[in-house]
């Protein structure tokens, strides 16, 4: 499989699963088939931020997501 393919795979886990407390970065960068600084470059490289960036709760967007929600 090559490495876009797992890095895609790995983003779909933590979009999926991100609320799981046994999904940290060690289990998100196996299952990309990586350790956990050659994923975080890895990821790097392919979305132009890191994990935590694009993480549902990092930062301000989730207070952003659920004040655009309609109520």
């Amino acid at each position: 499989m090559d490495k876009t393919r797992q890095l895609r795979l790995a983003k779909d886990a933590m979009d999926r699963d991100w609320a799981d407390p046994e999904l940290d970065l060690d289990a998100v960068a196996a299952h990309a088939g990586y350790s956990r600084h050659p994923f975080v470059r890895a990821f790097k490289a392919a979305y132009g931020e890191t994990r935590a960036s694009t993480s549902p709760t990092a930062g301000s967007s989730a207070p952003r997501r659920c004040s655009a929600a309609p109520i």
